[in-house]
């Protein structure tokens, strides 16, 4: 057996008390710089009259350990989280920040801090979470920011404030970033493919409200690991590339608001084979809904709301069996409603076919799609009546039927059945007849618009209802 010395024993006995004390002095050291570095961000805090809990909490009568906001490693006992979310507090950050060490989060969202980030935050290499969202910074996002901090950084929150110029190069350098979120500024040029698409780990990109233009780069189909792409209300012109089909993981997509245009290109999209959320809304896409666009089983959200497509409903849309919302209103579609093919949507809780040119009757299938709550056919040239079936819709909140053609009296024993409405909109139309007084037991109802027909009778059964026209 391998015996010590036993002079060796006695030096480290005699050192140990030493190195103990050596780095408890260290550590207290260490928690000085922290506190002094957190007093000092207290002290670039202009105003906390909303919530003055911490003018009161960060003192040193307590241990920075108990603080709001702050929290310390078990081991070291050093701050490695700070959290003043939405305190309604207005100043600066100082560059003291960059003292902080061994910070790991730092989350301020819902503030009203302004002025220039501190280049000081590239100090911070140890950064997994970043968080200035909602609030009033300004300026350009800081290039030496990028280059210095540590690739480590996982996710990125910039969003709703004031930073314009363009998204730097020196982003790429984060390698291990999955969340970038720079929404809601003033940001613009084109989006920077050859830059972003170097964050191979990228998982949600959000660019929205913003300015940027171009076209949807091709590079777009290397981010193999991206789930959600949020571009909407930008100046984004062309077409989808078809690289994005090769993201196989992607859930949402969301380019709204913007000036493209072509053919939904549902063969491409149907390869994103997780889609569940597609919003194409307000562009100038044209030509008709592709059957292909049946092949994507795993969409929840279509909303192809004000572009230009024309034709009819294909019945392949009746593959849908996991959709929830539907909004094709705003475009050139025309014929018949497919009720019959929309009601094996069997989980369609919003079905928007406003402002098109569909004919027809309203079929009696319309009454087979029980979770329907929201109908919207506002503004389209459907005629006859109401039919019976739709008191089937128990569930039923928001009813849009005005600017039609329909005919016949108002039915209301119908109508009441659908115990949940709370909008009911036939104005415009060619119903007469008396106002039914069964009316008046539909009782959730809110809002009920039947101007422009040739309806007479008593007003007292809609007393309870909170808008009449």
């Amino acid at each position: 057996m391998e015996r010590h010395s036993p002079i060796l024993q006695l030096i480290a006995l005699f050192l140990l008390p030493y190195l103990l004390s050596h780095n408890l002095a260290n550590t207290t050291i260490d928690l000085k710089t922290d506190e002094s570095s957190i007093l000092a961000f207290k002290s670039h805090i202009t105003n906390d009259s909303f919530d003055p809990t911490l003018r009161k909490n960060w003192t040193t009568k307590t241990s920075i350990c108990n603080w709001i906001g702050v929290t310390c490693g078990s081991r070291h006992r050093r701050v490695i989280a700070l959290n003043i979310s939405n305190m309604g507090l207005e100043g600066t950050i100082p560059p003291h920040i960059g003292n902080l060490s061994l910070l790991v989060s730092l989350n301020i969202t819902g503030n009203r801090f302004h002025g220039d980030l501190p280049e000081e935050l590239a100090l911070l290499r140890r950064l997994r979470v970043v968080d200035f969202s909602n609030n009033s910074f300004a300026g350009e996002l800081p290039r030496t920011w990028f280059v210095n901090i540590t690739d480590g950084l996982e996710e990125l929150y910039l969003s709703y404030n004031n930073f314009n110029g363009t998204i730097p190069q020196e982003i790429g350098y984060l390698s291990n970033l999955r969340v970038l979120n720079v929404g809601g500024n003033l940001l613009g040029g084109q989006i920077p493919a050859s830059i972003l698409f170097q964050c191979s780990q990228l998982q949600e990109l959000w660019l929205s409200d913003n300015s940027f233009s171009g076209t949807l780069p091709r590079e777009i189909g290397n981010m193999t690991q991206l789930q959600k792409f949020y571009a909407r209300n930008n100046s984004i012109t062309g077409t989808i590339p078809q690289e994005i089909g090769h993201l196989s993981n992607l859930r949402i997509l969301n380019v709204g608001y913007n000036n493209l245009s072509g053919q939904i290109p549902a063969s491409t999209l149907s390869q994103c084979s997780q889609l569940q959320e597609l919003r194409l809304y307000s562009n100038s896409f044209s030509g008709t809904l592709p059957r292909e666009i049946g092949n994507m089983t795993q969409l929840q959200i279509f909303d192809a709301y004000n572009n230009s497509i024309t034709g009819t409903i294909p019945q392949e849309i009746g593959y849908f069996s996991n959709l929830r919302v539907l909004d094709i209103g705003g475009n050139k579609l025309s014929g018949q409603i497919p009720a019959s093919t929309l009601s094996q949507c069997s989980q369609l809780q919003e079905l928007w076919l406003d402002s098109n040119s569909f004919s027809g009757t309203l079929p009696r299938e319309i009454g087979n799609m029980t979770q329907l709550q929201k109908f919207v056919a506002a503004s389209n040239n459907i005629t006859g009546t109401i039919p019976q079936e739709i008191g089937h819709l128990s569930n039923l909140r928001v009813l849009y039927l005005g600017r039609n053609l329909l005919s016949g009296q108002i039915p209301a024993s119908t109508l009441s059945q659908c115990s949940q409405l709370q909008e009911l909109s036939l104005s415009s139309n060619n119903f007469y007849g008396t106002l039914p007084k069964e009316i008046g037991n539909m009782t959730q109802l809110q809002k009920f618009y039947a101007y422009n027909n040739s309806i007479t009778g008593m007003v007292y059964v809609l007393l309870g209802i909170g808008t009449i026209w």
